[in-house]
């Protein structure tokens, strides 16, 4: 199934999708809609060639950040999803604000790390992590609106 390029998993009552699907390295378009699912595993974006996937009417709230390595979708259908507020303007907005969002939130992800490391090894060694975990929580709650850009330079 390594060469599967087209996956319809649609009306089948699947609630889970199992995340061995990121194994499908050449998967193009993946169709999942009108199933009860809630989440998508982080493992779809292994899915580097993923050109389409269609959720609609799925129990889908939110989309994890990972999926900003998937820089070959063209198409994403959330139609009918109960989305979080945030994701439902983003969707609202197109595939080009999705790309945008989820490289936002994946970029943050990499500067949180990054400071952290470098906090806790050169800045302050003798300090517990788990209150330098807690000052870079509030610092980048504070710059929860602050693009790629921005973060980066911090």
């Amino acid at each position: 199934m390594l060469n599967l390029i087209r996956l319809d998993l649609s009306f089948n009552n699947l609630v889970r999708l199992d995340p061995a699907v990121g194994d499908l390295s050449n998967l193009q378009i993946l169709w999942l809609n009108d199933n009860p699912l809630r989440e998508v595993p982080i493992e779809l974006s292994k899915c580097h060639k993923l050109k389409e996937l269609d959720l609609k009417n799925t129990y889908i709230i939110t989309l994890p950040r990972e999926m900003a390595n998937l820089s070959s979708l063209l198409l994403l259908n959330l139609d009918g999803c109960p989305l979080k507020e945030t994701l439902s303007n983003t969707y609202a907005s197109g595939i080009a604000t999705i790309h945008e969002d989820f490289r936002r939130k994946e970029d943050r992800k990499h500067y949180k790390e990054h400071l952290f490391d470098h906090l806790t090894e050169w800045v302050y060694p003798s300090v517990p992590k788990d209150k330098i975990f807690e000052v870079i929580e509030q610092i980048f709650g504070m710059l929860k609106d602050c693009n790629s850009e921005m973060l980066k330079r911090l």
